[in-house]
């Protein structure tokens, strides 16, 4: 059994003093009040969740990403005039984000795209994560009219 107590403040466990776990528990306790990191979502992304993310691994595409001055915000999880279930939400944003991977991965292995300049190549990607999200959104919103279950395998056919 894990517990993880994450402590905003000094005067967090102050307020609400931790509970005695049971002796097999683990209880990590993290006080962010000091910690400065850039969290994904800024601000409201701390307070969503206040400790710090990291990529395990460098990623070529995240990297080139940031080279260029790409931002890639969290895909929208609603189809316009659909109502979606949690599970359907959930999907439709990982569908969106391994497609604009593969768009991208495509797009910066494009010797063309290579010899643009800085801001053409920004404008570039831009074009091709709003094409990519188009797309599965377009198939989501066709399987949803058709009544056919959606997989991250036909809403995104590149998906793992």
């Amino acid at each position: 059994m894990v517990a993880i107590a994450v402590g905003v403040s000094q005067l967090w466990p102050k307020i609400f003093p931790p509970a005695k776990p049971p002796h097999d528990a683990l209880v990590i306790v993290m006080d962010v009040s000091s910690a400065m990191s850039q969290q994904v979502g800024g601000g409201a992304g701390r307070m969503a969740l206040p400790v710090n993310i990291t990529t395990i691994h460098q990623d070529p595409i995240l990297q080139k990403s940031r080279e260029i001055g790409l931002k890639i915000a969290l895909p929208a999880a609603k189809l316009t005039g659909q109502q979606l279930s949690r599970d359907e939400q959930t999907m439709l944003q990982q569908a969106k984000g391994h497609a604009v991977r593969d768009a991208l991965a495509e797009l910066y292995a494009d010797p063309g795209w290579q010899a643009l300049e800085k801001e053409d190549q920004l404008a570039e990607a831009k074009s091709a994560v709003l094409s990519a999200r188009k797309a599965v959104g377009d198939q989501a919103r066709a399987l949803k009219d058709d009544k056919t279950r959606w997989t991250l395998e036909n809403l995104n056919p590149n998906a793992p």
